[in-house]
């Protein structure tokens, strides 16, 4: 049989340069699914744990509107006229956007906050002015003029949204005031004058305010408009409770007065009601009354002497009995619910003269607090009328300041109240932490796609290699040691039967059958699984009615013999080469049907040389002959020079790679060395092969277990069930 002796192909793996179609980026995302999961987990958790604890900030915002009165003067006429840029009404706008949060305006606000509390509680701790104005300072207000409009937009954040508000619109008016006083100089003595009545006012309405407080705390009484109305309908309430406890402790005494005239007349006793309403006789009497029923029922079908109409009677005066003793123990039980009586109506006594008490108490308190009322209420209307009348002259004076005015400020929205929080913005920040979870995680996985060099699927070998993947054997639990490496004999049924039958057929459509006798596998390293896969093809052959021959070539690490539990002191394949023995004297017939292994035999201190001697050829070509099928299992060609050696007497090269192990450079490396040797390699089988990785070799059938080893076959069938 003369060898390949095709032009060998160059290998793209050695420059790694296979382009990722979009199947494989699939793929390999897949693959790491967990990863991308995990980091796209950690991601949104961190954003989750951002948005939770950072704290929602509300912004208020008050719209400025500036309007300019005199047009351009006479130099920016003459720069105009010279083609130069003239210093428009921007500059203006952002000049007053920043005089509005510029220091004295905010420490006027800042002293209307701690002092004059305009804006009640605007934190929980007492601070100075000074720290008023460093927290508006820090993000806190902020001014900026909008482009190509007049409108100069102030906003406040804050963690209260009323707070926010009240404190955006303060410094607007401060602002607008302060510009005022400015351009009027320090201001007419009226309006001082009215300023320091107002200061003084202010004084006078505190200590209102404050002894209002005293009273309300001293006296415990709150301000509520119909309080009187309550306290009365209370007493009310009292006063009637008390009438239904002297009323029940009469009506007990009534009952009790006629318990001791009916003595131990029991009849009598079940007349009253005091007694009728006891748990234990109300039980009594209903159970009485329902035998008493049935035994109406009974005396209509049976006699006296009847067992069912002794039994109810027996039954009816056993429970007369307990009623009467019931009876006769009732009156302690209403003694003492006639004791509970008197003393309920004993506190409701004292609990209605106590509302009384506390009635007058409260009529007292509540004059006295409207009194107070009323003096705070007159403080504050006196100091709103001077406020009103210093702001009346202030507007006067503002109307005759503006016409000289470059330009004029007004407000032209009022500070809105924010319904919804600015910050934390949850959406964009659950959508940031997941496109970052998602760009992180392909980033990572894209960086382990750059550093794994091994093969790891049909498609990137094929594309890598440029050879075809002539069988891809899944992993399988089943295959753990060498005794379990006949995998297609001890479970026929599984999928990994399935890819050594499917490698059979791939190697059979490779040519001819006459000319496709010999198949060597061979690996790139040892610890590949090569004898796995020559044994498992081997007895696939078999099973398929061929003759077949699997040979253990590897004289320095033969393992043949133990998959197929042969001693390996047997003889074999070196002492056939040493003319020592025939290939019918070392061949071993196995329990498997037309199947026989030829051990590796003698060792021998020179394998290379055994190998390369003129006997090889003559050798495999009287296996050739005698055999439909001889399978060579063969030493690793990067490890020995013994696989070269015979390349040229083989029809099929097989070259076994461990999927997700061996390194791409070294399956090239063992490729090139094979054509050296003058034989392009047949094909790759990838072993071992992840199930969730055999990209481009799933067939429909590796899915419905209907399919598994042919028709209506079961899965406990025996182990040694052929194909």
């Amino acid at each position: 049989m003369l060898p390949n002796q095709s032009e060998p192909l160059v290998l793209e793996s050695d420059q790694h340069t296979v382009e990722l179609s979009l199947p494989e980026v699939f793929r390999i995302i897949f693959d790491h699914l967990w990863l991308v999961l995990t980091i796209c987990a950690a991601s949104v958790g961190i954003g989750y744990y951002i948005i939770k604890t950072t704290p929602a900030a509300y912004k208020s915002k008050v719209v400025l509107l500036a309007e300019f009165k005199k047009g351009p003067g006479l130099i920016d006429k003459i720069t105009a006229i010279e083609g130069q840029q003239i210093s428009g009404n921007y500059d203006i706008l952002n000049t007053i956007a920043a005089g509005v949060t510029r220091g004295e305006v905010l420490e006027r606000v800042a002293n209307k906050i701690v002092n004059d509390k305009e804006v009640q509680d605007w934190s929980t701790n007492k601070l100075s002015v000074e720290d008023v104005v460093y927290i508006l300072r820090n993000d806190r207000i902020e001014s900026r003029p909008r482009r190509q409009t007049r409108f100069i937009d102030i906003e406040m954040v804050d963690e209260n949204p009323a707070y926010a508000q009240k404190v955006a619109q303060l410094v607007a008016q401060e602002y607008m005031d302060l510009e005022m006083e400015r351009l009027q100089g320090s201001g007419s003595g009226a309006t001082n004058f009215l300023a320091k009545e107002a200061e003084q006012l202010r004084g006078q309405l505190e200590q209102s305010e404050n002894r209002l407080a005293q009273f309300i705390r001293t006296n415990r009484v709150s301000i509520v408009k119909d309080g009187k109305d309550l306290a009365n309908s209370e007493l009310r309430e009292l006063n009637s409770q008390m009438l239904v406890a002297k009323a029940e402790r009469l009506k007990l005494e009534t009952d009790l007065e006629a318990i001791n005239e009916s003595g131990q007349d029991v009849s009598r006793l079940l007349t009253i009601q005091s007694i009728l309403k006891l748990d234990q006789v109300a039980e009594l009497r209903t159970k009485l009354l329902e035998n008493e029923s049935e035994m109406v029922n009974l005396e209509q079908r049976y006699k006296e002497k009847h067992p069912k109409m002794i039994e109810a009677k027996k039954l009816i005066r056993t429970l007369e009995n307990k009623l009467a003793q019931e009876v006769l123990m009732a009156p302690k039980a209403v003694q003492i619910e006639l004791n509970k009586a008197k003393q309920k109506e004993l506190q409701m006594d004292l609990i209605a003269k106590e509302g009384e008490r506390r009635m007058t108490e409260r009529n007292v308190a509540t004059m006295e607090l409207e009194k107070l009322q009323k003096a705070r209420d007159a403080d504050y209307e006196l100091l709103n009328a001077t406020v009103r009348r210093i702001r009346q002259v202030v507007m006067d004076q503002r109307d005759k300041t503006r016409e000289d005015a470059v330009h004029d400020v007004s407000i032209f929205e009022q500070a809105s109240y924010p319904e919804f929080p600015f910050r934390p913005r949850k959406m964009l920040i659950a959508a940031a932490s997941l496109a970052m979870g998602m760009l992180l995680s392909f980033g990572v996985v894209y960086l382990l796609h750059l550093l794994d060099t091994t093969v790891t699927s049909v498609d990137q070998a094929e594309g890598m290699f440029g050879v075809p993947v002539l069988g891809s054997v899944p992993r399988s639990a089943e295959v753990k040691g060498d005794d379990e490496r006949l995998i297609l004999a001890a479970d026929p049924n599984s999928l990994c039967s399935e890819a050594f039958r499917t490698l059979r057929a791939a190697i059979s459509l490779l040519g001819r059958e006459d000319e496709r006798k010999v198949t060597l596998f061979t690996s790139a390293v040892p610890s590949e699984g090569k004898t796995f896969c020559s044994s498992n093809f081997a007895l696939a052959t078999a099973n398929q009615g061929r003759k077949t021959l699997i040979v253990d070539f590897d004289l320095r690490r033969p393992s043949v013999g133990k998959t197929f539990r042969i001693d390996e002191d047997h003889i074999g394949v070196s002492d056939c080469l040493l003319g020592k023995s025939t290939i019918e004297e070392a061949a071993i017939r196995t329990e498997y049907d037309n199947l026989d292994v030829m051990t590796a035999g003698t060792i021998v201190p020179n394998p290379s040389e055994l190998i390369s001697s003129r006997h090889t050829p003559e050798f495999i070509e009287a296996a050739r002959a005698k055999y439909d099928q001889v399978v060579i299992d063969n030493a690793p060609v990067t490890a020995v020079s013994d696989t070269l050696l015979i390349l040229n007497y083989v029809d099929t090269v097989c070259l076994v790679s461990r999927a997700a192990k061996t390194s791409y450079r070294l399956i090239g490396r063992a490729m090139k060395l094979i054509r050296r040797g003058g034989v392009n390699p047949s094909g790759l089988v990838l072993n071992f092969v992840p199930q969730k990785g055999r990209s481009g070799y799933y067939y429909y059938y590796h899915s419905d277990k209907s399919y598994y080893g042919g028709y209506g076959q079961s899965k406990k069938k025996s182990k040694r069930s052929s194909y």
